[in-house]
């Protein structure tokens, strides 16, 4: 799993990677894991799967809303979700930052957001008891899966950062001259550049979220470091 450390402006880094499909292998594994995690993972995938199943009516309006709900996540989850399969982490960062204010930072960062989603799956827990009540009348079961779903979600973004700062993935720092390169330009200038040199395919559409979640103008200037 590749992950890139990107200064977008603010008090922290962030960190991006991009989502591959799954595989038939990690299918095949998902579908034989046992316990909870197990139940957790295909949980997920079956609501996946139900809401992006309906195609026309109800179930067309339905998977609309679900899919606007979706953008309203937090950007880097899926790559949180993604480290519980994940069998090495090759950290990626400018080659002007020390490796040890990296590995602080990515420390940092998992620290930060295993906080984050377990309150919000503590929360969701509490919730979506009370909203599944709605599950068997057409239109507004939306409301009890969406409570579901995201307990789950914050679930395997839990297992996969706990799994991380346990050291049960083989993790690398890799110093990169290309994020040292698309310095002093705007957002945009620096995202092309990016996408070019890396090929990040889904760069773009993530520092937008990002901006988003923390309010700063669409063309501010920053600096990858």
């Amino acid at each position: 799993m590749q992950i890139y450390l990107l200064d977008i402006g603010g008090e922290r880094p962030v960190f991006y990677s991009e989502e591959p499909e799954p595989s038939a292998a990690d299918v095949a594994a998902t579908a034989a894991r046992g316990g909870v995690r197990g139940w957790l993972e295909r949980r997920y995938r079956s609501l996946q799967t139900a809401v992006h199943d309906s195609e026309e009516g109800v179930g067309a309006r339905v998977r609309r809303t679900w899919q606007w709900l979706q953008r309203r996540t937090a950007a880097d989850e899926a790559l949180l979700r993604r480290l519980r399969v994940a069998r090495r982490i090759k950290l990626y960062y400018p080659a002007s930052m020390p490796a040890q204010d990296a590995r602080e930072a990515w420390s940092d960062y998992l620290a930060r957001r295993r906080r984050r989603h377990a309150f919000w799956l503590a929360l969701n827990l509490l919730i979506a008891p009370v909203t599944l009540v709605l599950a068997p009348i057409p239109g507004p079961n939306l409301i009890g899966y969406w409570f579901a779903y995201r307990a789950v979600c914050h679930a395997l973004a839990v297992f996969g950062v706990r799994r991380a700062q346990a050291d049960e993935v083989k993790f690398s720092l890799y110093p990169s001259d290309e994020l040292d390169d698309a310095v002093a330009a705007s957002r945009d200038e620096q995202v092309a550049r990016l996408t070019a040199s890396l090929k990040l395919a889904g760069l773009e559409a993530f520092v937008k979220r990002v901006a988003a979640e923390r309010g700063d103008a669409p063309h501010a200037p920053v600096t990858v470091r």
